[in-house]
């Protein structure tokens, strides 16, 4: 058959494609398909190994469009994601001489290279007659996938935002929260809202559940650096993912402020075919404690309800009266001056000028995950 994968022009045409294998092996961690194809011409084989494993077209304008790779016949939920190329015949490598010093002249060589360098990198794999071919080995497994969107099996399934939502592992551990200075809450104090700023010593690391979350995308055509510049280190804004969302579906929902970002790792790839994709791996932090009782930005208590990033635990003084330990709602004063701080933190209780900067920022987390995010 004539290039089958609808390939542009560049490189040897697949004059011939013939699956000749396939073995299904299932185990309590998890099912690995492989499937065994031939391919002739050899010098074919990028574009079926591209074809299996995907790829990402950029434009002109900045866009980028992604081709997933391909699924099984059979098991509509996993996908191709390895593949090893040999040739069909043990021999069909035929012998090439690469003795080059005798005989050539300066117009035969490229000087800066060598002729060593020049037959190792330029001379054509010679293949016997009648043993043109390669043999690919493709490996397929299971899509973990938080889009949950339809049925991985069905033959219309064709939501790329899948490759967005990859392998959500969460690992868990109890840790010791630090506060930094600086800070200020609201304490009730006879039915009046008192700010003031906390007294640091009062701040306490109390341990509490954190786990680290990470989320991988992958055949990504281009690096959100704007997005993930300004989302740094801020919480989620409201549910993420967002109400509605199919990664609602086999993600979270986690509560607002309850999630933060931190960082992402990023690695840079390349097709057969040099085409250039990256795969990034976002990782958050997600507190995972509930309370009995909280005190917002107002210190009015509510709840029960969980506790954010957002919150520190204190135990309140406001000229002498002590008040209820628990969760407060921090925030900083920005229009603060360094001695007016110092005065508010010596006198406690002092009332000061309540300003919207909070201890994290807020952010739509959903804006990492846009295809086109920039």
């Amino acid at each position: 058959m004539a290039d089958p994968f609808g390939f542009g022009e560049g490189g040897a045409t697949v004059t011939d494609l013939q699956q000749k294998g396939r073995t299904h092996h299932s185990s309590s961690s998890g099912i690995e398909i492989t499937r065994e194809f031939y391919c002739e011409p050899y010098q074919a084989y990028p574009r079926v190994i591209d074809a299996l494993q995907g790829s990402v077209d950029k434009g002109d304008d900045d866009q980028w469009v992604r081709t997933p790779p391909l699924r099984d016949t059979i098991v509509k939920n996993c996908y191709c994601t390895e593949t090893v190329v040999d040739f069909e015949h043990p021999d069909a490598l035929a012998a090439t001489d690469y003795k080059l010093e005798d005989g050539l002249t300066a117009e035969d060589v490229d000087l800066t290279r060598g002729p060593i360098a020049v037959g190792l990198e330029d001379s054509p794999e010679l293949l016997v007659d009648g043993a043109a071919g390669a043999k690919i080995v493709a490996h397929y497994r299971p899509l973990i996938t938080a889009w949950q969107q339809g049925d991985l099996g069905d033959e219309e399934f064709d939501d790329t935002k899948i490759w967005d939502w990859l392998d959500p592992v969460f690992t868990g551990s109890v840790r010791q929260i630090p506060w930094p200075p600086g800070l200020f809450i609201t304490e009730k104090l006879l039915g009046r809202s008192i700010p003031h700023g906390m007294d640091d010593s009062l701040a306490s690391p109390l341990g509490v559940t954190v786990f680290d979350l990470a989320i991988k995308r992958t055949l990504v055509g281009k690096v959100p650096v704007t997005t993930m510049g300004r989302i740094s280190s801020a919480v989620n804004d409201k549910a993420f993912p967002e109400d509605g969302s199919p990664a609602a579906n086999g993600l979270g929902p986690f509560p607002p402020r309850t999630l933060r970002y931190d960082t992402t790792s990023i690695r840079n790839m390349l097709t057969a075919k040099g085409k250039q994709w990256f795969e990034l791996t976002h990782h958050f932090k997600w507190i995972s404690s509930f309370a009995s009782k909280l005190f917002d930005i107002k210190g009015n208590p509510h709840g029960p309800d969980f506790v954010t990033w957002n919150h520190v635990f204190t135990h309140p003084s406001t000229f002498g009266f002590d008040g209820p330990t628990g969760w407060y709602e921090v925030w900083r004063s920005e229009d603060q001056d360094v001695p007016l701080q110092g005065l508010v933190r010596a006198v406690q209780g002092l009332p000061i000028r309540r300003s919207s900067g909070r201890l994290y920022d807020e952010a739509n987390f959903m804006e990492l995950f846009d295809l086109q995010a920039k």
